[in-house]
């Protein structure tokens, strides 16, 4: 016994089109499933070496590096803050000196010119 499948000349365009959606959906679906199931590998791998980092150690010692790391850091800082202030005061030193200087040479210089003046006037 055979069969055969009789379809009328008016339903074929729209079955065809209805096929070929439901082809383009199941395909989009099935990527979309295929890169979450991807993902979800990652995820796994990713918490499993975080894991495999925390039981072993590993982490702990990280976590101490930048601990230390920081502190040098600040050290340095700390360093730098305090020569910059060592820097800052010899030159404020250095420019009250150079102020008093000129003060003296300016007083000294006027006090030759009204010497020199009172000399031209006595004459």
């Amino acid at each position: 016994m055979t069969f055969a499948l009789a379809v009328k000349l008016n339903y074929i365009e729209p079955a065809y089109v209805f096929i070929r959606e439901y082809l383009k959906l199941k395909k989009h679906l099935q990527d979309d499933y295929a890169a979450k199931v991807s993902q979800l590998d990652v995820k796994e791998t990713v918490l499993q070496e975080l894991k495999d980092a925390i039981t072993s150690g590993q982490l702990d010692s990280l976590i101490s590096s930048i601990n230390l790391l920081t502190i040098e850091i600040d050290t340095s800082i700390a360093k730098v803050d305090n020569s910059l202030k060592r820097l800052f005061s010899a030159i404020a030193k250095d420019t009250n000196r150079i102020r008093e200087f000129t003060a003296r040479l300016v007083m000294e210089h006027i006090e030759k010119i009204r010497v020199q003046l009172v000399n031209k006037l006595g004459d």
